[in-house]
């Protein structure tokens, strides 16, 4: 019984791909594909502003960046005892996105990132801004700097753990 949420899961990610990608065959003027993998599999490898014992969460995200600031995502939540939510959930709908330079007091320098606004997870109750490198390529990044939670109805309050990011021009 437990596999059965992971294939509906697969199956919600290969179609949010495959939407994107037909997308963007269509003839969009697409800036950036941004693919987005959050994985939470116990309070130890992801803690979420009080995550219960046996709860688990994950969020998988294909967003298509179009040139002008406008676009459109897919993916699918999984949650398990998660703010009382239970299942597998599609997402999707339209965002924004601009490019901002900030000083990462880290690297010592400017570093040019894309901030993304508009996209709703757990089933809909919880709005983000997104926060990724404005930069191709492959890159792990701490969820609490990815996913910025703007509002929430069930009271999620953050993210943390690891999220694997995929960034394309």
């Amino acid at each position: 019984m437990r596999r059965r949420p992971r294939v509906l899961l697969l199956v919600s990610v290969i179609a949010a791909i495959g939407v994107a990608g037909s997308a963007q065959a269509a003839g969009q003027s697409t800036a950036y594909q941004v693919e987005v993998s959050l994985n939470c599999t116990s309070a130890k490898s992801c803690t979420v502003a009080q995550l219960p014992n046996g709860a688990a969460f994950g969020t998988w995200l294909s967003l298509q960046l179009e040139q002008g600031g406008g676009g459109t995502y897919t993916g699918a939540d999984c949650a398990s005892n998660f703010h009382g939510k239970t299942g597998t959930f599609p997402v999707s709908g339209d965002l924004t996105w601009k490019s901002v330079t900030t000083y990462d007091p880290s690297a010592m320098a400017n570093v040019d990132l894309i901030k993304i606004t508009g996209v709703k997870l757990v089933d809909g109750t919880t709005s983000v801004t997104l926060t990724v490198p404005d930069a191709t390529g492959q890159k792990d990044s701490d969820a609490s700097q990815v996913f910025q939670v703007a509002s929430s109805s069930i009271g999620v309050q953050g993210f943390s753990g690891t999220v694997q990011l995929q960034i394309t021009q």
